[in-house]
């Protein structure tokens, strides 16, 4: 069993420390109150940690205090062709001139009676789990980091923006979609509320294409941007992907473009930044620059003259969004956001 701060810093990935590598590295800074209580109440890393952390503390004649712990970590993947599943999580925690470091090893413990969770036990990005744990990073950012922009009386927006306005539920606060950690340190998380009531049918839904006067006029300033791998979306059966093209320019911009003919990795972005309060719009590059009509290339005037005036804008643009959705998971536009066949890094975990 696992507490819920080992949960989230496991599976959840919170705290993680980029370093190059597909290994995961995380920091914390806990008060000792909260690792004895995930200590006491059976964590099968936090137990052993906080024994020997008692045991070190006496041992140094230390008085008990609240100063805060810090705790760097590491896990691995074990090169054991007989047990694949291994794992081995590297521990260290120093509070002052106290320093404790253990090493775990951890094994996949069988999916077949595993009890419910909604920390992101789903092997999709596409669930309800991943997107209340992306909410709660954007909500930690907004709330905590200096690089979020401050409010512009006359804010940016892109030349063409599509909007997301048919998507979006009633108003839904950040706070109404964040998961809340069980008070108990039983390594379950408490149910996320529901969230809105979505669209039955997504695919008959159409998304309109407008210009940035249009967008000023909207109510919101918020905008996402789509990082996607072209690729070739034809070998996946769409033959003609939608793009934006002197040809379908007065339809996307008129009656909208139909959501069921979009690409998978287009379908889900737009269907992600609608669900994100205060956010209206998304930023797509075959969408909102003018592409060449098939047959023609460089030799399509209006598409080049609209792509140079666009690409010097592109890095305006992606730095004035409120975010940018990157759809690694995926080699072409029609790959989605996830891959279930993938393994997580790792699954439910107990000691060895």
């Amino acid at each position: 069993m696992l507490c819920a701060t080992c949960w989230k810093n496991l599976r959840g990935q919170d705290g993680r420390v980029w370093k190059g590598t597909y290994n995961l590295y995380y920091h914390q800074d806990q008060a000792p109150a909260q690792l004895r209580s995930a200590g006491k109440s059976g964590c099968q890393v936090c137990r052993p940690i906080y024994s020997l952390y008692e045991d070190r503390r006496r041992s140094l004649g230390y008085e008990q205090t609240e100063k805060e712990i810090s705790i760097d970590a590491s896990l691995f993947v074990v090169d054991n062709e007989e047990k694949p599943e291994l794992y081995r999580l590297n521990y260290n925690l120093q509070q002052g001139k106290l320093r404790i470091k253990q090493t775990f090893v951890l094994q996949e413990a069988s999916f077949e009676h595993q009890p419910h969770f909604t920390t992101p036990m789903s092997d999709s990005t596409e669930s309800d789990e991943c997107f209340a744990l992306a909410v709660e990073w954007i909500n930690d950012c907004n709330n905590h980091h200096d690089c979020i922009p401050k409010h512009k009386a006359s804010p940016y927006f892109p030349t063409r923006l599509i909007d997301l306005s048919p998507l979006k539920p009633e108003k839904v606060e950040m706070a109404d979609i964040m998961r809340s950690p069980s008070t108990e340190a039983s390594g379950t998380v408490a149910q996320m509320k529901p969230l809105f009531r979505r669209p039955s049918d997504l695919d008959d839904i159409k998304l309109k294409v407008v210009s940035a006067s249009e967008a000023r006029k909207g109510g919101s300033d918020r905008y996402v941007t789509l990082s996607h791998c072209w690729g070739n979306a034809q070998q996946f059966g769409y033959v003609n992907p939608p793009r934006l093209t002197m040809d379908t320019l007065l339809t996307y911009t008129g009656e909208g473009m139909r959501i069921g003919h979009l690409t998978l990795t287009f379908r889900q972005a737009v269907d992600f930044a609608a669900r994100i309060p205060s956010v209206r719009y998304i930023w797509i590059d075959s969408l909102c620059i003018i592409q060449a009509r098939d047959g023609l290339d460089n030799k399509d005037n209006e598409a080049y003259d609209d792509w140079k005036r666009e690409s010097r804008e592109m890095f305006r643009v992606y730095s004035e969004s409120y975010l940018n959705i990157s759809a690694t998971a995926s080699e072409n536009s029609a790959g989605g956001f996830s891959n279930p066949d993938r393994e997580a890094i790792c699954g439910q975990m107990k000691s060895a």
